[in-house]
């Protein structure tokens, strides 16, 4: 991928279109490229899969994690601000 694409990803989203039960985990978030935006200012972003399943990316603190996960629901709220609180 191109620097600029994946600029363009962090920081290319527009947060006026991100609401509902998305916003109540990531309230400065959007989503833009498939990708999730946790913090359109800092561009800390992630891919989220079902289960928990998780990758987060956060470039200005050089920081990258993995997680595998297996919940028992399809998609939870509850699970994930707690994932991303750790």
């Amino acid at each position: 991928m191109s620097t600029e694409w994946i600029a363009g990803t962090r920081f290319g989203a527009d947060p006026t279109l991100f609401g509902g039960v998305y916003q109540e985990v990531l309230p400065a978030g959007a989503y833009h490229n498939q990708f999730w935006i946790e913090d359109t200012v800092r561009g800390v972003y992630m891919a989220r899969g079902v289960f928990g399943q998780l990758i987060y990316i956060d470039p200005v603190a050089d920081f990258a994690a993995v997680v595998l996960s297996s919940w028992p629901e399809f998609v939870s709220s509850t699970r994930m601000r707690t994932a991303l609180a750790a």
